[in-house]
């Protein structure tokens, strides 16, 4: 489903096609035995100042391991700037406050499950990528 259409969704049909895609990660990590990587965050910015945890209940089932490429909110306001494809006017104040949420939402939850949370303050790509690799044996 393209991103534009699932914008579009309730906020009911997004949870079920969050789970869903969960679903279908589990059916490939146990058919092909191999771990998967999931690119994708805790908590999304709906607007200045108003942030919202999209966890679903298969997530919290799925994960293990969550890493944070925590950037300074000035490279991802950048970013931000440059996408044409898609429109999300945030401050930089909004971006620091959504990062600051998301990394507590994160550190909570974590910790009351005793899963794994690695903060990357990197910007080298290279680091980054090193890193999950090195960790995950790959």
């Amino acid at each position: 489903m393209a991103l534009e259409n699932f914008k579009k969704l309730s906020e009911d049909e997004k949870y079920f096609f969050r789970e869903k895609a969960i679903e279908m990660a589990w059916e490939i990590q146990v058919k092909q035995r191999k771990h998967i990587i999931i690119d994708g965050h805790l908590v999304f910015a709906k607007g200045e100042y108003e942030f919202e945890n999209v966890m679903t209940s298969k997530d919290i089932t799925f994960y293990t391991d969550y890493i944070y490429l925590n950037l300074p909110p000035e490279i991802i306001y950048n970013r931000l700037q440059l996408d044409t494809s898609r429109k999300r006017n945030y401050s930089i104040t909004t971006i620091s406050n959504w990062i600051e949420f998301e990394m507590n939402e994160l550190k909570v939850f974590c910790n009351a499950r005793k899963l794994n949370l690695h903060i990357l303050n990197s910007t080298n790509k290279a680091e980054s990528v090193d890193f999950i690799c090195n960790y995950f044996n790959l």
